[in-house]
């Protein structure tokens, strides 16, 4: 048998049998889609939110302190030595 027709063969009967596995209409997907997978959206959404409410927290409080050192600069108290 030549070597290109046993790789026609491989790839036809790999092609035919992928065909059985993905179910349009539904099915089993463990094969594609992971339990972990499943909910690595909802974790990813949560760090990104817990980062973003830390770097906000933080712009918050420069904002605090610079406008407090804007304060005490216009009432005429010296903030170094």
């Amino acid at each position: 048998m030549p070597r290109g027709d046993t790789l026609l063969r491989a790839m036809i009967r790999a092609t035919s049998s992928a065909g059985l596995v993905n179910v349009p209409w539904g099915g089993n997907v463990d094969s594609v889609l992971t339990f972990f997978d499943h909910f690595l959206g909802l974790v990813l959404a949560r760090v990104s939110a817990f980062v973003r409410e830390l770097v906000l927290g933080f712009a918050r409080e420069l904002v605090l302190v610079l406008a407090c050192a804007r304060i005490l600069v216009f009432v005429g108290i010296k903030l170094s030595r």
